[in-house]
């Protein structure tokens, strides 16, 4: 199977292509039920994280957001990313895409998981990106 490193003319290795190859959703049965989409570790294997997307059933426009997104790199692991869904009525998603995606350690899992205020909005979480055996330092 072929994998997704680039190789330049002289041999050498550069930067991963930015493709999404999978993708992770999970959505709250309802009000106040926190979502975690967790993109399990592989052996040797490092994710890259190329997008997030973030909505709400939001109608309370609850001042400061209700609803706070968070990355880590495995469970109780290194916060990289955390941010406030967008709590205005009819209003779209949140979408985070990276010019550069997220590199999460080797053997780690990746987890897109809320936090929410108490008797707050239903959510749907969407992580991608793509998993690749080359670690760019």
């Amino acid at each position: 199977m072929a994998n997704l490193d680039n190789f330049r003319g002289d041999g050498k290795q550069s930067i991963p292509a930015n493709v999404t190859t999978w993708t992770v959703v999970d959505t709250s049965s309802g009000d106040d039920d926190e979502v975690t989409c967790t993109k399990a570790a592989e052996a040797d294997r490092s994710h890259f994280i190329t997008f997030l997307i973030a909505t709400s059933d939001n109608v309370g426009n609850v001042a400061g957001g209700a609803v706070k997104a968070r990355l880590y790199a495995g469970g109780g692991g290194t916060l990289l990313l955390e941010a406030w869904v967008g709590q205005e009525d009819a209003s779209g998603p949140t979408v985070i895409n990276f010019a550069a995606p997220i590199q999460i350690t080797e053997n780690t899992d990746a987890i897109f998981t809320s936090a929410m205020s108490a008797d707050e909005d239903q959510v749907t979480f969407t992580m991608g990106g793509f998993t690749n055996d080359t670690r760019i330092e």
